[in-house]
């Protein structure tokens, strides 16, 4: 740098405000401190009082789903909310919400109303339809109208039901260049899942110039799926078909796989929110129990909660907690690991599920330390010995993620767990143990 190295207060450090972890430089060499790596115990504090909010709302009711189809396919998305199911009828508080801000900003000249293509845009878009009742404005979908119907035209309000990047309002945006000067654009959301404020903050500052509006009913910030990796769904079902002579005719191995794994591959091919994770080991799904420490005060209904509303819950506390610049996770410098702890204070098969699945590998990393890979081993193995009883309902998952190199230990914990076949295993098990040793 021609500047040469300046030093600035923390204060005042950009890189600082952007969230970047502080590096101690210590020497006359300006050697940089040795990397850390800490574990990071989940508190129930860290489900703040906002996301409190948006699951007593719409938790337990079916509407909180996660498609696990393959990551290719980026048009469909992972997180989603069922609107069409919200909307019928449409929750008081919501309605509420919805009524309040239509008076506030569909403006009088509006003569145009552009729904995203999708069903949960056009269902939200025919209640606003009937609240604004006027025959005199044209409804259409996004597909349906041209840059060239839209050209010298009056004020515009465009609907979507939900928007997880923001790229097709994006593109809303560019079909409206042509329409009057002194003509509006509302954009108006149901749901925004954006991952964090600045990416919410960018969006709106490219939608709004011009004096234009962005208008979102409810927010829930949650980690957007890379288009460059596999989810751990896809690991499985790459797993699972490498033994099927129906997905993989070329496959050189005669090992058949056991009949609940079968199952289980067939399980993946339909996409189920409550169909997320790999049974107990004595063939139950995985359920919640009377309590869920996340949900405590919240008056929800456990025994009506989904797979997909615990994972979505498990999703948004790891989610913000990356998001933290003080304590969050793992970030290239300093390693902050799951703590073990908490396979132990949260040991509903689901919830372990849960985080086994949410977590990126380099959280779950314990080969980096003896003491933590002990740790979790000693975990693991009790797990496994309890397969038979609700201690160790998730023994599956547990299984599968070493053998998806999800969890990582150190090679001699490893072989602890690989030999703990027992007469009466089922034979799920003891094929998941010996994958371990390939």
């Amino acid at each position: 740098m021609e500047s040469g190295i300046t030093s600035v207060p923390q204060e005042h450090c950009k890189f600082c405000q952007q969230g970047s972890k502080v590096i101690q430089i210590e020497g006359e060499q300006f050697l940089p401190e040795t990397p850390k790596h800490e574990l990071l115990v989940i508190k129930k504090v860290d489900f703040d009082s906002k996301r409190q909010n948006f699951f007593k709302e719409f938790a337990v009711k079916g509407l909180l789903k996660f498609d696990t189809s393959p990551s290719g396919d980026w048009e469909k998305e992972h997180f989603y909310i069922d609107i069409n199911k919200l909307l019928e009828p449409c929750p008081a508080s919501f309605k509420s919400t919805l009524t309040k801000k239509l008076n506030k900003h569909f403006s009088r000249d509006i003569q145009t109303v552009i729904s995203l293509d999708d069903e949960g845009s056009w269902a939200l878009t025919q209640i606003i339809r009937a609240e604004i009742d006027d025959e005199t404005i044209k409804w259409v979908k996004f597909s349906d109208i041209s840059e060239e119907a839209l050209k010298d035209s009056q004020s515009v309000f465009v609907v979507a039901g939900a928007i997880t990047s923001g790229r097709k309002l994006l593109a809303t945006a560019r079909k409206l260049r042509g329409i009057l000067k002194s003509a509006t654009i509302t954009y108006f959301v149901g749901f925004s899942k954006l991952p964090n404020e600045a990416s919410f903050e960018q969006l709106k500052t490219d939608l709004c110039f011009g004096g234009f509006e962005l208008v979102v009913l409810r927010s829930c910030n949650l980690p957007r799926f890379s288009e460059k990796s596999k989810s751990v769904w896809d690991i499985e079902k790459e797993k699972l078909s490498a033994f099927s002579e129906i997905e993989n005719p070329l496959s050189d191995t005669s090992e058949k796989l056991p009949n609940l794994l079968a199952a289980r591959a067939k399980t993946l091919e339909v996409a189920s929110s409550d169909d997320l994770f790999l049974t107990s080991a004595t063939g139950q799904p995985l359920k919640l129990r009377e309590t869920f420490a996340f949900w405590g005060g919240l008056q929800l209904r456990t025994q009506d909660s989904s797979q997909a509303d615990v994972y979505w819950t498990i999703q948004a506390i790891l989610h913000d907690l990356r998001m933290r610049s003080d304590s969050g996770l793992a970030t290239t410098y300093h390693s902050t690991l799951i703590s073990p702890v908490c396979f132990d204070r949260y040991n509903d098969g689901v919830i372990q599920a849960c985080l086994l699945r949410a977590a990126k590998p380099i959280e779950l990393n314990y080969a980096v330390d003896e003491i933590y890979s002990r740790q979790m081993t000693d975990i693991i193995i009790s797990i496994i010995k309890n397969w038979d009883n609700p201690q160790g309902e998730a023994s599956l998952e547990f299984l599968f993620a070493l053998w998806a190199g999800q969890i990582k230990l150190l090679d001699g914990h490893l072989k602890e767990i690989t030999v703990l076949e027992t007469d009466g295993m089922p034979d799920h098990v003891i094929f998941m143990l010996k994958k371990l040793n390939d």
